[in-house]
């Protein structure tokens, strides 16, 4: 072969090459950005519970090598294992795998007039959705209507996530069932901030529901996340 014809063969080679490995190379970027995702929120939730990678590793049985490698971005999971540590852990799966969000544009402001937030029924709370354009924002809000009458033989189901609730009680007098405490009334006008990962539930005492506004981080609370997506179905429907 001639040497201009071994230079073309040569340089479409090198061409097929790099064009390959610039293909190769968003996939693996992704990839690491995934291990590395991963990694941070472990540590933030390590770092939330005080926890060391001994105590996780005590907890699930993860060697403190790969956890180490988990944090640093060098290393994932399998979907078991992931499962494993929110089990033995008691968080929740968005918690590890939650996507990065865009945050709000500056001077971002969402209006919900009188009765015009979307609505769903979840168990004994009835939920409608404030500000439900703002769909990069951290938080999700709602006016909630309680349900269930205190009975503290019968205590609703606890639900627990990371994260914090905030609770500020418009009408009616709730109830508010937390691990560790006592049941705690609250009346119109007061409100409470608490460390959602007790298990926690709410009733209503006296004649009428109780009416709240609850606010809590959308990604991280799975009732949180599934009332998001279904009421952000229907954010064109109106009461």
């Amino acid at each position: 072969m001639a040497n201009g014809q071994e230079s073309k063969v040569d340089e479409a080679s090198e061409g097929m090459k790099a064009a390959a490995g610039a293909s190769r190379r968003p996939k693996k970027a992704k990839a690491k950005d995934q291990r590395q995702k991963l990694g941070d929120n472990l540590r933030l939730i390590r770092k939330l519970h005080n926890w060391s990678l001994s105590d996780i590793h005590k907890l699930t049985g993860i060697p403190l090598s790969t956890l180490s490698k988990i944090e640093n971005g060098h290393a994932t999971l399998t979907f078991e294992k992931i499962v494993l540590l929110t089990e033995k852990l008691g968080i929740e799966f968005a918690d590890l795998v939650k996507p990065e969000r865009n945050n709000l544009p500056s001077a971002s402001r969402s209006i919900t007039r009188s009765g015009t937030g979307a609505r769903l029924t979840v168990g004994n709370v009835q939920f409608e959705f404030l500000s439900g354009e703002l769909t990069a924002s951290r938080s999700i809000a709602f006016k909630s209507t309680i349900t269930a009458r205190r009975d503290d033989a019968n205590v609703p189901l606890f639900n627990n996530h990371s994260g914090e609730e905030f609770v500020y009680v418009l009408s009616g007098t709730l109830i508010l069932y937390t691990e560790h405490y006592e049941p705690l009334a609250l009346n119109p006008g007061d409100s409470i901030m608490f460390d959602a990962s007790m298990g926690h539930s709410y009733a209503y005492d006296g004649e009428h529901p109780a009416v709240v506004i609850m606010v809590n981080e959308k990604y991280i609370t799975p009732t949180s996340q599934s009332v998001f997506e279904t009421l952000k179905a229907r954010s064109t429907n109106i009461g």
